[in-house]
């Protein structure tokens, strides 16, 4: 069995050989029927096949795709339609009965029919077209507008990741499926190969109608990436449309951490006034801060929770002064717990009197106790997230050198005040 199959590749091996040139003018014939539109990819795949006969033309069916791209889609072209408006068009500028709502237009009659003719454009008037150059308007503005849906969100993007932005964008698409309106997405899977399944998963559960534009193999393997669908479009309701260069990720709202100077800043008041005065791209504020800087024009895109900011304070000082004043210091941190959870008891009450003793706004301290929390002792947890400030701080160059964090840490006056909470040694 195997001596016959051997012996038939060798044959059908002698046979390419001795008729390589046949061959290759039938392959060559081929990809100037397919590539007859583009005398530049005909030329190109030529070449290719003169310098490396049959194997070029292997490439071509791998990797050229023209012939079936084409094939794919006249399946899906409702081109009937679009014709006729096309030719009831021409005719009408042919015989200047063509209606125009501004007549100083009349004079691009020519460039209406090249439009017509070279690209089945369809002149339309009537339109208001605003155009956005920054990121974070232009999606404000998407997002407000997908909330006004009444029939359909049609959603078309090259790029989508799973960051702040797409999921502002993710639930109001969901929260439109469920209210009846129709919701398509149809993304690249080349450009998107950051989404996870999971992700395209919880929108089908909501009821969006996913598609992807050639499917990886294997789900990693792009045969395709010379041929991709880099179109950035949303229509809605056949009322409003999107186009432009702007995809789905921070990185399109200005928030790439590479392209930023990051400023610590000393107090609210510094910050709002960075804002006020157009100094600043981005900021992470909570609390009263957040409705004062959302009160300034500015739109929350994401929560300290979902992108995994963890903030905290840590007690400072020196062995020495530690060790000099071990049981003060544990007192110290006793009495603080202990006014904390009457805080917690006694919100309302605590609030009017602050605001009575030091001017302080009640609803304000209310709204930014609620992002407070005391947590006694120290953890592994703790150290952990000490760790991490660390290594971030001498990547982004804040340290100048790296160093372990565990050599700073003295738990004395926590093992006296809390022994039960010090899990670390």
């Amino acid at each position: 069995m195997l001596e016959m199959l051997g012996t038939g590749i060798s044959t059908m091996l002698h046979f390419i050989m001795d008729n390589i040139v046949i061959i290759n003018i039938i392959l060559s014939l081929i990809i100037v029927f397919f590539e007859r539109r583009s005398p530049q990819a005909v030329w190109t795949w030529l070449l290719l096949l003169y310098f490396i006969p049959i194997v070029g033309f292997i490439l071509y069916l791998v990797i050229g795709q023209d012939f079936h791209k084409s094939r794919m889609f006249k399946a899906k072209e409702i081109e009937g339609e679009v014709k006729y408006a096309v030719r009831r068009q021409e005719e009408t500028i042919y015989k200047k009965q063509l209606k125009l709502a501004n007549p100083e237009l009349d004079r691009f009659r020519d460039l209406m029919l090249y439009n017509l003719e070279a690209g089945s454009a369809v002149l339309t008037d009537n339109n208001d077209i605003r155009i956005y150059t920054d990121g974070k308007e232009k999606f404000r503005a998407l997002i407000h507008e997908m909330k006004q849906a009444k029939k359909y969100i049609h959603m078309q993007y090259y790029i989508i990741r799973s960051d702040e932005l797409w999921q502002e964008i993710e639930p109001v698409l969901i929260q439109k499926a469920k209210e009846g309106v129709e919701v398509r997405v149809l993304f690249d899977s080349m450009g998107c190969r950051t989404m996870h399944k999971k992700d395209w998963n919880r929108l089908k559960a909501g009821g969006v109608q996913i598609a992807e534009f050639f499917p990886a193999l294997l789900g990693k393997l792009q045969l395709r990436m010379n041929y991709r669908n880099h179109r950035k479009i949303v229509v809605i309701d056949g009322r409003i449309g999107f186009v432009g260069g702007f995809n789905v990720g921070r990185e399109y709202l200005g928030l790439d951490e590479s392209k930023q100077n990051l400023i610590n800043t000393d107090s609210s008041q510094t910050r709002l006034a960075l804002i006020q005065k157009g100094g600043a791209s981005a900021v992470y504020a909570n609390g009263s801060e957040a409705k004062y800087i959302e009160e300034a024009g500015w739109v929350q895109v994401a929560t300290s929770q979902e992108i995994g900011i963890q903030t905290g304070s840590y007690f400072l000082s020196t062995d020495k002064y530690i060790s000099e004043n071990t049981d003060t210091l544990a007192k110290f941190l006793q009495a603080v717990d202990e006014s904390t959870q009457y805080i917690n008891d006694h919100l309302d009450e605590s609030a009017e009197y602050l605001a009575d003793k030091l001017g302080l706004k009640a609803e304000d301290f209310k709204e930014n106790w609620k992002n407070y929390s005391f947590e006694p002792g120290f953890s592994e947890e703790a150290t952990t997230h000490l760790e991490d400030i660390e290594k971030w701080g001498f990547e982004h160059g804040s340290f100048p050198k790296d160093y372990n964090v565990r050599d700073f840490i003295n738990t004395d006056v926590a093992k006296i005040a809390f022994p039960d909470n010090v899990t670390i040694e």
